[in-house]
């Protein structure tokens, strides 16, 4: 039995970035602060959700080419 494929649940992928403090910490020459940290971890998680939903589009396209003459 062949399982349908099973579409997303969103119509766009958005990624918010505050610049301007993602920037500054990169170039911070000491160590970070907890709340510093706690918001790069924040960023880092919302990257990889917007990247899984984009993975997630890719292989649909991918497997819908495959039937591409």
């Amino acid at each position: 039995m062949k399982e349908e494929p099973k579409l997303c649940d969103f119509k766009e992928v958005k990624l918010v970035i505050p610049r301007y403090k993602l920037i500054k910490l990169y170039f911070k020459q000491n160590f970070l602060q907890h709340d510093e940290a706690v918001f790069l971890k924040a960023m880092l998680w919302k990257a990889e959700a917007a990247e899984n939903k984009i993975l997630h589009i890719k292989s649909i396209v991918e497997k819908a080419l495959l039937k591409a003459p």
